[in-house]
Parts: C-alpha cells; structure tokens; sequence
C-alpha cells in the first residue's frame, strides 16, 4: 500500500503481472450519451420511432425495468418531500379494484374482464410515473443532469411541433403502425385499442360552421396534444434559453415562432388559457426576485405574439374559436354528474373506472346519431383528470393527489432557482389542465419529472453526496 501510494499508477516491481496491464477503453459518443440515463433517452429520443411502430403509449414499461434495477441498487432511495401523499394515493388507487363492477347511478353495468383492461393500463402508468420520478432523484446528477434531461423534453417539444405542422400540411394522412400490422384487427379496431395503437395524424371537427383538422400527431387526441405543449415548453425555454443552452438559444426564437401556427389551429382553448397562466406566474416570480428585465421581456413576447395574430388569418381563427363554445355545455355536465354520482353511491373509493351513461343528460332515450356524435354524453370519468380523479379514485383519492401536488407548488414556489421555477410552473400548469385534459401518460411524466428534478437540487448536502456515493 505505501508503495502505491508512492508510486501512483505504477505496478510494484515484486508484484509484476506476466501480462500487460489493460487499461479501459474510453468510452465512445453513444456510450456516454446512454450512460446511467439510457431509459429515459431511448423513449424521448425514440418517440417518433414508438409512434410509427404503435408503441409510444406501452414502451415506458418495459423502460421500467432498468430505472426500477437502478433503484434498487441504492441502499436507501431518496424521495420527494410529501412523496408519502402521492404513496397513500397509489394505495387509494389500486383499491378501486374493488369497485370496479359496482353500478354508478344512471351508468350501464360493467361485467366479465373488460374493465380489468382499463384499469391495469392506468395502473401501470400510475407505477411508471412513480419509478420515473424516484429514478430521476437518485441518479447521479453529474451523469444524468438536469440539463440532460430539460433537453430530452425540450426535443419532445419541438416533436410536438413537428406532429402540429404534419396535421396540418397532411390532415387526411392515415397509415397503419406496425403494430397493428401484426394484431388482429379484429383487436386493434376497438376504441380503446385503437386509440393506444393506431397513428393519428388529425382528427376532423366542424363545430366552427366547416370542417378543420385539428392538430393530434404524434398524440392520441388534439386535447392530448395540447395538454404536453403546454408542459413541454417550460423545459424548451429552460434548455434553448438557459446559461448552458450555447447555440440553441439563437434558434430557439424561431422554433417558438413556428409554435404559434400549430398551436392556434389547435383550437385548444385550454391550451391557450394554460399558457396564459404559466406567462403569469412566472412575470410574478421573477418580478418578486427583482427581475424587472422580466416584465419586459415578456411584454415584448406578448406585443409580437398577439401581432403575429391578429396580423395574420390565425386571428380570424382565434376569434371563430372563441366565439363557438361547443364543448362547454357537455364538459360542465359531465363535471356535474361525476360529482353528484360519485358522491351519492361511493364517494370514499370511487368506481374505479369510468362509466358509460344511459342516454344523455337530457333524456335516458338520447344518445348519439349520425348526424350528431356530440348527443351522446361522454364517459363519466373523462373530459379531465380531475374529474377522473374524482369518479375513479373518490373524493380521498383525488385530495391525496392535489395535496402532493399543491406541496410540490408551494416548496418550490418559496424558492429561487431556475430549476424551481420550472418545477413550480410545470406544477401549476398541470393543475390547471386537470380540468379539462385526461393527463395520464405522457403529460403527467412530465410533471413527475419537473417534481423529481427539483427534489434533487434542493437536497440535503449530506443527501446529494450519499446518492453520488
């Protein structure tokens, strides 16, 4: 050992090998950009290939595999502030197994297996958001940094883009995934199946007086859309904006610009209030950190977005758009029923599953016809994930879930930096989309991811060189 020491990286002379010493090879390009964060690049960096094969909804949980591996190397896994709220949710939530076939008032019976599909597919989801956000606080952050990771989302952003423009350069573009090539259609023809494993490229709507394709690629529906642009562009703006953004931030402008387009034709006027909140939230954050530069910066955003606007025929569509309600009537309904139904039959645990009413809210005889496919109401349980949250998993569910949230807002929102104020913006977005978009998939992995980034940073010392060691 003292000769060790002496003599660093040299072997004693009374202790020579009859081989040559082999150093380890330097590692090469795909090797270090895979190394310890491979799981999560291979499904940001391979969405595009997941979407065309039928697979970007499922491939997280084989992805599970490994990231539960790299938990279990840690002899205590750090977690989240408050993580024991989102735990007892999870509990709640594979409770509603139990409930699954009980009859919610006015609802048609469930029966046989079937509801089982639906459920396991959430609760799969619910188990790859949890292992995501624990493998993202426990990974060595020099290896899998925060501005790795912002990166991978802010691709999945300007995918996002892309997809928009595709719906709307090639809105009758339909092919099958390869997937479905290799299922029986008689399978992947089902509503729910389809909808998994089939590739959208736009969904035609003619609630503005003609028909408009609405933006859906690479997603499963224009809302679905929506939702993940308004959580994705906090990490574009972190990543091509940030101090370590180097060259993108002189292409980031115009990546932004070419967002609008797709953005309006989304019709998504969720979307565009979401926006609205995070632009907000984070002028009053950084004015409160005695930014003044922020007000006006985002006063010059506003002055050219609104411009571009009303300067172009993307004005005329706003306006058309905000001036058709169409779904309002049909979200408060079901917002109101789901209420009422959870609350009178199974308020503590939910039904566990959505539930397909008789008739529509007016009549027990309604229903849809094909001249009118909005007569119908929609399954109770959708038109957002609160009230998912509240008619699958009751009224205890659903707080479990808001309070982990509302603390992650709030500890993070008492904070100054950048990471926080993703964190806290990507946080106060997702509450806000919860009341009109179903968020269980790709957008709620983001906000676990925003969560997961800023519970590392803000760790304890003595924890950080623990989960380096």
């Amino acid at each position: 050992m003292t000769i060790l020491a002496e003599n660093p990286g040299r072997t004693p002379p009374d202790t020579q090998l009859p081989w040559p010493e082999v150093k380890p090879r330097p590692k090469g390009l795909l090797a270090r950009h895979l190394d310890e964060y491979w799981p999560l690049a291979i499904f940001f960096y391979g969405y595009p290939v997941w979407w065309l094969l039928g697979l970007s909804k499922v491939i997280i949980f084989p992805l599970m595999i490994p990231m539960v591996w790299a938990l279990v190397r840690h002899r205590s896994p750090r977690m989240p502030r408050g993580f024991s709220l989102y735990a007892l949710f999870l509990v709640w939530a594979f409770m509603g197994l139990s409930v699954l076939w009980v009859q919610a008032p006015g609802t048609f019976p469930k029966s046989g297996l079937g509801p089982v599909t639906g459920f396991g597919y959430r609760g799969l989801w619910y188990i790859a958001l949890t292992v995501t956000c624990l493998y993202i606080v426990n990974a060595d952050r020099t290896r899998l940094s925060a501005t790795r990771v912002s990166r991978m989302l802010a691709f999945m952003f300007i995918i996002t883009v892309a997809g928009g423009l595709l719906s709307l350069l090639a809105p009758t573009l339909d092919f099958p995934s390869a997937i479905e090539l290799v299922l029986p259609n008689s399978f992947t023809s089902q509503p729910f199946m389809n909808a998994l494993f089939h590739p959208r490229i736009a969904l035609q709507s003619d609630f503005l007086g003609y028909v408009q394709p609405r933006v859906t690629a690479p997603y499963s529906y224009p809302n679905d859309w929506g939702n993940c642009f308004g959580l994705l562009v906090p990490f574009f703006l972190f990543a091509w904006f940030g101090k370590d953004a180097g060259p993108r931030r002189y292409f980031a402008p115009v990546i932004l610009a070419i967002s609008v387009i797709p953005m309006v034709y989304s019709l998504n006027r969720g979307l565009w209030a979401g926006l609205t909140v995070a632009l907000l939230w984070v002028t009053i954050r950084r004015l409160a950190s005695g930014d003044a530069r922020a007000l006006a910066l985002v006063a010059g955003g506003v002055v050219v977005c609104v411009g571009a606007v009303l300067l172009t025929p993307l004005g005329t569509l706003v306006e058309a758009r905000l001036t058709t309600p169409h779904s309002d009537q049909r979200r408060q309904d079901t917002a109101m029923t789901v209420l009422e139904r959870t609350a009178s039959t199974s308020p503590l645990l939910g039904y566990g599953g959505t539930r397909q009413m008789m008739g529509n809210f007016d009549s027990i005889a309604g229903g849809a016809t094909p001249e009118c496919h909005q007569c119908a109401a929609p399954p109770l349980g959708t038109q957002g994930f609160l009230w998912g949250l509240i008619f699958m998993t009751g009224f205890v569910g659903a707080a479990l879930m808001l309070s982990f949230l509302g603390l992650q807002f709030l500890q993070n929102a008492r904070r100054s930096t950048p990471l926080s104020l993703l964190a806290s913006t990507v946080v106060l977005s997702t509450v806000f989309y919860f009341l009109f978009y179903d968020s269980l998939d790709l957008a709620l992995l983001t906000t676990m991811i925003a969560i997961g980034l800023a519970a590392r940073d803000h760790a304890p010392e003595a924890e950080r060189q623990v989960v380096s060691a």
